[in-house]
């Protein structure tokens, strides 16, 4: 989604990444299919937002939800994941 976060609200209001995460494995029954190739590319608009709003610990909430969404997809059965910033 365009202009959405790794981790909090968007000035857009899409879903931040973990949200868009739990969308995808929702509608696939709670299984990312481990032949598939996942990417997951957040993190910019947190640098972008934070410095605009002035927001504390926008970088560390940033990695924190990436994290926990490469968690989330390798839990599920994701084994090829591809992490970009």
């Amino acid at each position: 989604f365009n202009g959405s976060r790794a981790a909090g609200a968007s000035p857009y209001g899409t879903p931040d990444l973990m949200m868009q995460v739990f969308a995808f494995l929702s509608e696939n029954g709670g299984v990312a299919d481990p032949s598939d190739t996942f990417v997951v590319w957040a993190g910019a608009n947190d640098l972008f937002f934070g410095i605009a709003f002035g927001e504390q610990n926008y970088i560390s909430n940033a990695v924190e939800s990436v994290e926990q969404s490469v968690r989330m997809l390798y839990q599920a059965g994701a084994r090829k994941i591809v992490v970009l910033d």
